[in-house]
């Protein structure tokens, strides 16, 4: 009598392993390349907004001269 359970044809399983082969590669590379875009993007948004405390001041806004006798005044107003 023939056994059922055993079967020596291993084909079934080598295309099994080479499909989860191929999908377990294909996730790890758009992982590390959707890792590798949000890091660029972050650069980007942190080069863009280095020098934002540089913008240029309103047209009609002066700077505030004083000299070394306003210093007094400027730290105790009550004076």
């Amino acid at each position: 009598m023939k056994n059922l359970f055993q079967n020596n044809e291993i084909s079934p399983l080598v295309v099994g392993a080479a499909v989860a082969g191929v999908l377990a590669a294909g996730t790890g590379l758009w992982y590390y390349l959707s890792r590798m875009r949000t890091a660029a993007l972050a650069a980007n948004y942190q080069h863009e907004h280095a020098h934002d405390y540089l913008d240029a001041r309103h047209p009609r806004q002066v700077k505030h001269k004083s000299d070394v006798g306003d210093l007094p005044g400027l730290v105790n107003p009550q004076q």
